[in-house]
């Protein structure tokens, strides 16, 4: 009989705070969103039906694997949007607000980051729309330092439709060589549960530079 170990939750005890992780974990994950899935095969007719590689720019995305661009959307088309979510959120996910929507999303400033960063086409994984409210707290699960499953090769992309002084939203990163790292130590991909709000006493631990931009 044996155990797999990439199922057997561990505990870190460290000055009394318990962190709950799942080595190996992102292994897993990555083979059920590359082979499963078969996002390795999609992956692949990317990049063989790329031809735009005359339009790649050099983009700091590429490197620090984040990028930011300011007033990317038209503010009447923020506005209308905010409006639209506050007196009915259902109506704004239809498929008729998303046919206009991505177009604008994804502009030409995007799409050159994009593929400049892919080095490939691409697509669209998912997309949503929602508003933090004033009310939440460090106890829902999305305000906790985690990372978001997908195919190897991915990218968010986040657009706040208005400014931080209205909706005091933070989103804070760390690079990708300290996520790679809580990968290995099984924070990151770790069930939902066990999400904490702060990993500076982990990453210190385990010598992670935690300097979240």
């Amino acid at each position: 009989m044996s155990i797999d170990s990439r199922f057997v939750k561990n505990h870190i005890n460290i000055d009394g705070t318990v962190y709950s992780v799942l080595p190996n974990n992102f292994k897993d994950l990555e083979h059920s969103f590359e082979i499963k899935k078969q996002y390795e095969k999609l992956n692949q007719q990317a990049m063989s039906g790329f031809k735009r590689v005359g339009q790649c720019i050099d983009t700091p995305l590429r490197s620090e694997h984040m990028h930011v661009l300011k007033a990317h959307l038209d503010p009447k088309l923020c506005q209308m949007l905010i409006e639209e979510y506050d007196k009915n959120s259902q109506t704004v996910h239809d498929n008729s607000v998303l046919q206009v929507l991505l177009p604008q999303v994804f502009n030409q400033a995007l799409d050159e980051q994009l593929i400049s960063y892919f080095n490939s086409e691409y697509c669209v994984f998912w997309w949503s729309i929602y508003k933090v409210s004033e009310h939440v707290t460090d106890d829902v699960y999305f305000t906790k330092w985690h990372c978001d499953a997908g195919p190897r090769k991915h990218l968010k992309v986040i657009v706040y439709l208005n400014g931080h002084e209205e909706h005091g939203s933070d989103t804070g990163y760390l690079k990708k060589t300290e996520t790679d790292q809580l990968k290995e130590v099984g924070y990151i991909f770790n069930d939902i549960n066990d999400r904490v709000v702060d990993i500076s006493e982990l990453c210190q631990h385990f010598n992670i530079s935690f300097e979240p931009q």
